[in-house]
């Protein structure tokens, strides 16, 4: 990987929306697009912009079954990352929270 497609990831991971979509994805399962927009009190459109934007910079994977499609994290990494962030910023504890 180099410098402008770390940044290209660090770009992504930036929003707070993106954020929030994959604390819900901390347990290792997988989300439908509705399950996300539920939980998360937002636009079906809105959610799967955002699952689009993960996808193309191998943050999630996208998995079609039947009419939907299911996303999950794909790298572990990507949550030692973000618990990491929490932890810079004083959250001692360092676990992710939706804030909802």
């Amino acid at each position: 990987m180099d410098v402008e497609e770390a940044a290209g990831v660090f770009r992504v991971l930036s929003d707070p929306t993106r954020i929030r979509i994959l604390t819900l994805l901390t347990d290792g399962g997988d989300r439908s697009v509705g399950e996300f927009s539920r939980k998360l009190r937002l636009g079906f459109a809105t959610v799967s912009n955002q699952l689009r934007k993960m996808a193309d910079r191998g943050i999630v994977v996208r998995t079609p079954r039947g009419n939907f499609a299911f996303y999950r994290i794909a790298d572990p990494r990507i949550l030692e990352l973000l618990q990491w962030a929490f932890r810079v910023r004083g959250r001692r504890d360092g676990r992710l929270r939706t804030g909802l």
